[in-house]
């Protein structure tokens, strides 16, 4: 492959990376990936989610917000749609569901995370950890092309020539 094939292939690769993760990250935005299924429908398993701290006081039903569920496990966190919001106790219900979700979630926090963008399948090799493993070699294989071909391009150039003395 050509010098400027590996480049072209490395950016190709790259830029995406930068896109989905640190102009959200500049904008104040949160980024992940959806594993379950109860939001199917709007927010497939394997979608890339943005998200934005909001005033919890702003929230309407119809938003799509990510909470720990009460009584969970700390790191465990959901996305679900509201369905019903009264005096700062919120329902909540993923859209593939039938029923809404068995507890109530006080929003006693000043801002909740709200769901702002989606890119659906994205992060789809994310969602196991043998996808992880693929994302991870194709980046460093796109970053071992751009510096081959940096090197490439050095060895290529030809030496400075020489000043002949009259």
């Amino acid at each position: 492959m050509s010098t400027g094939g590996r480049v072209l292939v490395a950016l190709g690769v790259l830029s995406p990376l930068v896109v989905l993760v640190l102009v959200p990250m500049m904008l104040g935005m949160d980024r992940y990936v959806v594993t379950g299924d109860a939001m199917d429908g709007t927010l497939d398993r394997g979608s890339f989610v943005f998200e934005r701290p909001v005033p919890s006081s702003d929230l309407e039903v119809g938003d799509v917000i990510t909470f720990r569920p009460p009584g969970s496990d700390p790191d465990s966190r959901v996305t679900r749609r509201l369905v019903e919001l009264q005096d700062g106790i919120a329902r909540t219900r993923g859209d593939a569901l039938a029923t809404v979700d068995p507890w109530t979630l006080r929003l006693d926090e000043p801002t909740t995370s709200k769901v702002v963008l989606v890119v659906p399948y994205v992060g789809y090799p994310f969602v196991s950890e043998v996808g992880r493993l693929v994302w991870v070699g194709v980046t460093v294989a796109a970053l071992l092309s751009l510096l081959t071909a940096a090197f490439a391009r050095r060895r290529r150039r030809p030496p400075a020539m020489s000043r002949v003395l009259a």
